[in-house]
């Protein structure tokens, strides 16, 4: 089912809410403005194990691809929290030295090292993004405690929503086209899974380029 509160959805960077009316494209701005030619971004996530989420999300996105951009590459991915620009000396509030992100992930796996179990649940969206929700143990919030994702998402009036993005949108579109469509291909049976915690960078120079395993 799609989530009744999909014009209130919000989560994580640039994931914003629905804007009344519609959905819109994801516009990338390649000027360095934002990196100031720092070559990774990094975000705290869960990797799923199985290639049938994969299969699943794809299945999915076959639904949808007339709506979506054909440049996204980002693999399967639960993000859990932001963790900003990788550098040899952090200097920047944006920043944190690979020595500080190898501390957290010691602190991360002395709480768990194993797999956790997620299942996925409801298709719904944010303002440039059509998403499928998932469910995640309590440990997730423990480790997003831990990583003080909180406070930084609430600076920004975020509200966490564990999920595997489908793209982004290529064209802006009216609601109720797409909530018919998201109903229409609602139908798959939920799929649980095991995924691993990671720390995962973009190039922020790359438009929805692909993921790499940083940590």
């Amino acid at each position: 089912m799609i989530e009744s509160g999909l014009l209130r959805t919000a989560c994580l960077h640039w994931q914003a809410r629905v804007a009344e009316g519609g959905v819109t494209p994801w516009r990338h701005d390649p000027a360095p403005a934002w990196h100031l030619g720092r070559p990774w971004f990094a975000v705290w996530a869960l990797v799923p194990r199985e290639p049938a989420v994969a299969a699943h999300l794809a299945c999915l996105q076959t639904g949808l691809a007339p709506w979506l951009a054909p440049q996204y590459r980002r693999q399967a991915h639960i993000t859990l929290a932001v963790a900003g620009f990788p550098v040899r000396c952090a200097q920047q509030a944006d920043e944190l030295s690979w020595a500080q992100l190898r501390q957290q992930m010691q602190l991360l796996k002395r709480l768990n090292n194993e797999p956790v179990v997620c299942r996925t649940s409801y298709l719904s969206s944010f303002a440039h993004a059509p998403f499928l929700a998932v469910e995640v143990p309590e440990l997730v919030n423990q480790w997003r405690t831990l990583l003080g994702a909180e406070h930084r998402e609430a600076a920004h009036q975020f509200r966490f929503t564990p999920h595997l993005t489908l793209g982004v949108y290529r064209y802006r579109l009216a609601l109720p086209a797409l909530e018919r469509r998201l109903k229409a291909l609602d139908h798959l049976a939920p799929l649980s899974f095991s995924a691993d915690l990671a720390l995962l960078g973009y190039r922020p120079a790359q438009f929805c380029g692909p993921l790499t395993r940083l940590g």
